[in-house]
């Protein structure tokens, strides 16, 4: 083969590869398709709808504009009123497609945008809430300060990122087949139930993803795969 078409398989070939690695990247992006739980599922609230989000007095709020991309980006709303009330602790929770077989699909890790309205500090954790004593509540919370702008906030999905608070049994366990609500909530300690507060929080784009690591290594394979199936079939291999 002469260098000039060489260079036009290559230059193919790169082209290829790039396309490849641009659809692994869909594949982790992929939007929710069922109620059980499935990685890179994400809830945007684009639809004008809480997607199943919900506090102890019914469904949360959507604003139709103001999520992080701006105008026409849908976001959650959440008050509290603090007290005594029924609305007092800033705790939202879902009961539907965040239920099911986290090991399996592959999920390490549920990545959100939030912003704190409020004029005082917000503590946020992830709680797997299994009955009324039996949790597991995000060890480290993401702080967000007063009036925070929207922030990117990240929770792993380790079991040494979370405190059992009742006696919940073992971590992944419960992952492998979480039947239970999974709750975003306010609270200085990890709690199953949150802190009295009045606050306003913006929550987008909460996302179930894995490890970075597991989205290179599947960009790579990919595009390896495809380089060589092209050398083969073009004997640019000695």
């Amino acid at each position: 083969m002469n260098n000039g078409r060489r260079g036009s398989f290559l230059f193919f070939g790169l082209r290829v590869l790039n396309q490849a690695v641009a659809a692994a990247a869909l594949l982790v992006a992929m939007p929710l398709t069922t109620q059980a739980v499935t990685l890179g599922q994400i809830d945007d609230f684009q639809d004008g709808t809480a997607q199943n989000w919900q506090t102890g007095v019914g469904p949360v709020g959507t604003v139709a504009d103001g999520g992080p991309s701006g105008i026409g980006d849908h976001y959650l709303r959440a008050i509290s009123s603090g007290g005594f009330r029924s609305d007092s602790r800033l705790t939202v929770f879902n009961t539907s497609q965040w239920q099911g077989d986290y090991i399996d699909a592959g999920i390490t890790t549920i990545t959100m945008d939030l912003n704190n309205f409020s004029s005082q500090p917000l503590f946020m954790r992830l709680t797997f809430f299994v009955d009324s004593s039996d949790v597991y509540s995000s060890t480290t919370p993401f702080s967000l300060a007063a009036h925070s702008g929207w922030q990117h906030a990240t929770f792993s999905l380790n079991a040494t990122d979370f405190t059992a608070l009742g006696s919940p049994g073992d971590f992944n366990t419960l992952l492998s087949s979480f039947t239970g609500q999974l709750r975003l909530l306010d609270s200085s300690v990890p709690s199953l139930r949150g802190d009295s507060i009045a606050a306003t929080l913006g929550a987008d784009n909460i996302q179930a993803v894995p490890e970075p690591s597991a989205i290179m290594l599947v960009s790579i394979g990919t595009g390896v795969g495809v380089v060589l199936l092209l050398c083969c079939r073009y004997k640019w291999l000695p």
